[in-house]
């Protein structure tokens, strides 16, 4: 009885091992996998923007993984950067303030293809005059198969970069149209 005990313990002990090799700890949203390569933008303005992020939560190894607000900034002023849809992008301050606020990110909780929602909320303010030039919600999605990432915990941080990169891709996309010349 005792030895029968002392295996079902080794077994559950290897199969607890077994599962956490193949899983491993959650990791955040990486702020280069959210920026495509090349940004489209229509148009090229001589302002400034200084950019906020809000409404991100960061990443616990021991649970999921989710966007935290520094790296989605991050991810965010480069793809504006390289648009070069303003003279300069900065965080902070500038001729135009933009807020984005991570309203939602759904994430699953298993599965073999994980997609991922980001919902978010872009606010552009002209400083001078605090007058709002537009304020868009943008929802996007991304979807990340076991042939992406065998382990579920980085399909999942997969589907969350895919789809920070379909919302910023979207957001710049939408201020481009933007006149400002108004």
């Amino acid at each position: 009885m005792k030895s029968r005990i002392l295996l079902l313990k080794w077994t559950s002990a290897a199969l607890l091992a077994a599962s956490m090799s193949l899983t491993g700890c959650a990791s955040g949203a990486k702020p280069d996998a959210m920026v495509l390569t090349v940004v489209p933008a229509t148009t090229h303005n001589q302002a400034s923007l200084g950019v906020e992020v809000t409404g991100g939560s960061k990443t616990n190894p021991l649970w999921k993984s989710d966007i935290s607000s520094e790296d989605f900034s991050s991810a965010l002023v480069t793809a504006l950067k390289q648009s070069t849809l303003f003279s300069s992008v900065t965080p902070g301050s500038g001729d135009y303030h933009l807020k984005v606020q991570l309203v939602k990110v759904l994430t699953p909780s298993f599965g073999f293809t994980l997609t991922s929602t980001v919902v978010s909320e872009w606010q552009l303010v002209r400083t001078r005059d605090a007058r709002m030039v537009s304020d868009e919600f943008i929802s996007t999605d991304f979807s990340a198969t076991t042939s992406d990432a065998f382990a579920a915990v980085k399909r999942l941080r997969l589907a969350n970069e895919g789809a920070a990169r379909a919302n910023i891709t979207e957001g710049i996309r939408r201020l481009s149209a933007v006149n400002l010349n108004q």
